[in-house]
């Protein structure tokens, strides 16, 4: 396992539980707005590094707690519980991945937030003693759980085409996904702040795949309309022909969300590497008349 040994900044989600994490909707025009406080925490979030851990390609991506508090696997079913939800996570609980793939054959997961970051160093040199380098069974893994799924509310998804921005452009570059359909999300930063800081400055990943406005994240996301699960208010299924009215429909206002993600890596020897999300789940869907900001030329 390689370790990247980075600590994580002071103000990192020494976060105020007492501030809210979501913004609220102004009644009158459902615009998204961030109280200062609030305003403050991004700010200190988008700041903020993560522990970093790669995983051998063998490894198993979505390791459940034995206890089944962060994520349950149930017949190949992973469930993302509420406390290992983006939103409920303290940057020092992250054990959520990014999947690296280099090539076909060898993926590889980056695991943030290893368990121990703080004494990950001595941990090291304890295993690398005591352990055989003969034996057959790897080291005692630095992490009790994982998941490649980033569960998080407060996620904008921008009902209008991205088509020839600078964002898809870098999504088309970095994209391997069969998907549809892109759109443009918005990632609340006061809690993918750590996240997309960790990757420009620990993972060499080209900061034009996203940009930062208003208090969130936004980035190009994949969409496979035949196999994303949108949950309507009374908690029925709904088929992806709503999701693809909203995107056919520029007029109609965003969406605001509780996201279910997966990020990839794409990995380049001549160029940064690029970071792609694909949408997997909504529910708790709700309309807003925030926009991702428009580059005006």
């Amino acid at each position: 396992m390689l370790i990247l040994d980075r600590l994580t900044s002071s103000t990192s989600a020494a976060q105020n539980p007492s501030v809210p994490r979501s913004p609220y909707i102004y009644s009158k025009t459902e615009e998204l707005v961030w109280k200062w406080e609030q305003l403050k925490l991004c700010g200190q979030s988008i700041n903020s590094m993560l522990q970093c851990a790669t995983l051998p390609s063998h490894t198993v991506v979505n390791k459940p707690d034995k206890n089944g508090v962060f994520i349950s696997v149930e017949f190949g079913v992973t469930t993302v519980l509420p406390l290992a939800k983006v939103t409920s996570l303290q940057s020092s609980d992250y054990h959520l991945g990014i999947s690296c793939v280099p090539n076909e054959k060898d993926r590889k997961l980056i695991i943030l937030g290893a368990a121990g970051a703080k004494n990950i160093s001595s941990i090291r040199k304890l295993v690398l003693r005591l352990w055989n380098p003969v034996a057959t069974a790897p080291p005692p893994p630095l992490y009790s759980w994982s998941t490649e799924y980033w569960v998080s509310d407060s996620v904008v998804v921008d009902a209008r085409s991205i088509e020839g921005t600078e964002l898809m452009r870098e999504a088309a570059q970095a994209g391997r996904s069969a998907a549809k359909a892109y759109v443009c999300v918005g990632l609340p930063a006061i809690t993918f702040g750590p996240l997309f800081n960790t990757l420009a400055s620990a993972c060499n990943v080209n900061a034009a795949c996203f940009n930062l406005a208003i208090g969130y994240i936004w980035m190009a996301a994949a969409v496979d309309p035949t196999r994303l699960e949108v949950e309507g208010e009374d908690g029925s299924g709904l088929f992806g022909n709503l999701f693809l009215s909203m995107i056919n429909d520029e007029t109609q206002g965003s969406w605001l969300v509780e996201a279910k993600l997966r990020f990839w890596l794409e990995s380049s020897s001549r160029m940064k590497a690029g970071v792609l999300a694909e949408l997997l789940e909504m529910r708790d869907i709700r309309i807003t008349s925030t926009h991702r900001p428009i580059a005006r030329s």
